[in-house]
């Protein structure tokens, strides 16, 4: 806005300091007012036109014609740096100094026999009209304008368009002096800078977003950590993925421990467009441990898991923990939102999140069910064992229904470890929890009460289940064939007592203190045997 003002006033001042020629140029015009009734004598190529209304168009006399042919523009005008031109009321060239020519690429002479309309850009021709009539009613001193020329060899030119009005002394108009500079270059620059704060706008709007993004992803880190369920991390991921990255479709996919498989575990947008699962290698990212970005699917490198019709585009990040995929995280952009550089940026943060969040939920699980599980045996331990016959007794009570507990205890285990060695009794300990393990229902909870003693919780088992089942467990620990290092060392013996709630107990103390009396009993017995307690 400066080089412009700055432009105007330099040319504005040029105007001024040539005012002394108009009044020669006046001095030579022929003082003449232009009779109404006097036919109009317009060129066949200047016609009226917006930049030439029929009302500005003045008659002008034959006489007056040929005296304004005869003007010429002072010489230091003709020799000037910028363009000249004198101007009939009809927007012709009366004359045209040599920078004009050499600007526009025509001779002085083909130049003369054009009008203005003929060499200004068509959307420009427009733009002159209300200026032209402000200047010609004197509402402004000159007309001043960027517009469009157009060169002899067809080529766009930015001039600014400087005029000034000549009239005789009764205030008639009857030619004008135009100024004409290029400005080519500083149009270029315009627009070069137009751009670029179109750009630094888009940027902006574009760092806003991610700034948003990176707000939720940190609040999404935030609540994946605190996550201890599956069902609470993939909650977490829906609620806070649809807003960093919205799509028209989205979904978290969790390869299974196969490492086949990849099952939908959480979902977001038109889910009637997703897979529920598929195998990994359908994949691109999935195969590659690298994203795989497709902005046109009829042209790009498809993975085999889209549904039909595919999407337009989508997005797959693969979620890496130790350079091995544990999920996958699947986009399909709404309105080529995806492939804006910073959604991608935000989906592959993302990404890295969620595949952390996965991470930490199966090291937890691993610690979890190791604090759980005895590790000799693969059976829930001591603790577990008693939080849950705990929960099993609260629920049997408020559904009216009986809980059974067998107890079991290695017979004469002492006298084997001194004849077979510790190796050999922790191979006897393994094994039976191996029995134990593979021969109980879905519900039931098989735990390892101590060193040689275990437990089996039966929910909803009567008396005489309970008691039927120990029995069948006994029989078959008796045939159990133990083996160590390739060698069979027999087979082993058990004592097992039953009690069950509410007959024996009410509580987990009573409830077990009438199992170890069982066991007792049956031990006293001579052992291989089922005792129930008293």
């Amino acid at each position: 806005m400066e080089n412009k003002a700055k432009h105007q006033s330099r040319l504005t001042e040029e105007l001024e300091s040539l005012s002394h020629q108009i009044t020669e140029l006046r001095r030579l015009v022929v003082e003449h007012t232009p009779a109404p009734k006097l036919p109009l004598s317009i060129p066949t190529r200047i016609t009226p036109s917006p930049l030439v209304p029929a009302e500005t168009i003045l008659p002008v006399h034959p006489a007056e014609r040929a005296e304004s042919r005869s003007l010429q523009l002072p010489r230091h005008l003709d020799e000037g740096p910028f363009g000249m031109a004198l101007i009939d009321l009809r927007f012709r060239f009366l004359r045209v100094n040599k920078a004009l020519c050499r600007l526009l690429g025509y001779s002085r002479e083909e130049l003369e026999s054009l009008g203005l309309p003929d060499i200004t850009h068509e959307q420009d021709v427009h733009n002159c009209a209300h200026l032209v009539e402000q200047v010609l009613e004197g509402t402004l001193p000159h007309a001043h304008i960027d517009k469009r020329f157009i060169r002899k060899n067809k080529e766009a030119l930015w001039v600014q368009f400087t005029a000034s009005v000549i009239r005789n002394d009764s205030g008639i108009p009857v030619c004008s002096l135009a100024i004409i500079e290029d400005i080519t270059e500083r149009k270029r620059a315009e627009e070069t800078l137009q751009l670029t704060n179109q750009k630094l706008e888009a940027w902006a709007g574009e760092l806003e977003e991610v700034s948003r993004g990176m707000s939720l992803l940190a609040e999404m880190g935030d609540r994946l950590r605190a996550c201890l369920t599956k069902e609470e991390t993939y909650e977490a991921v829906v609620r806070i993925a649809q807003h960093v990255c919205p799509a028209r479709v989205g979904a978290l996919y969790v390869v299974d421990e196969t490492r086949s498989v990849a099952d939908s575990v959480a979902a977001w947008g038109d889910a009637s467009l997703l897979e529920r699962g598929f195998p990994i290698e359908e994949c691109w990212a999935l195969r590659r441990g690298r994203p795989h970005w497709v902005g046109d699917t009829r042209t790009g490198l498809l993975c085999n898991h889209l549904g039909f019709p595919p999407p337009e585009g989508y997005f797959c990040v693969p979620l890496m923990v130790h350079r091995q995929a544990v999920g996958l995280l699947y986009l399909v952009p709404t309105n080529g939102e995806g492939k804006s550089e910073a959604n991608q940026r935000l989906a592959l943060a993302m990404a890295d999140h969620i595949a952390v969040a996965l991470s930490n939920l199966r090291s937890h699980e691993s610690v979890q069910g190791q604090s759980v599980r005895d590790q000799l045996t693969g059976l829930f331990t001591l603790n577990y064992m008693e939080a849950s016959l705990d929960q099993e007794l609260s629920r049997a009570l408020r559904n009216q229904r009986p809980l059974g507990l067998i107890g079991i205890d290695l017979d004469h285990f002492d006298v084997f470890n001194k004849a077979f060695g510790p190796d050999a009794g922790q191979a006897v300990i393994r094994e039976l929890g191996g029995l134990l393990q593979a021969n109980v229902r879905k519900e039931d909870i098989a735990c390892r009460w101590g060193e040689q003693r275990y437990a089996v919780v039966l929910p909803q088992g009567s008396l005489e289940a309970t008691r039927q089942r120990a029995e069948l467990l006994r029989r078959m620990i008796r045939e159990l064939e133990v083996h160590h290092h390739g060698d069979t060392i027999g087979h082993v013996t058990v004592s097992v007592g039953v009690a069950v709630f509410p007959v024996h107990g009410r509580t987990v103390d009573a409830l077990l203190q009438a199992t170890d009396g069982a066991l007792k009993t049956a031990r006293n017995a001579g052992g291989d045997t089922v005792a129930v307690a008293h």
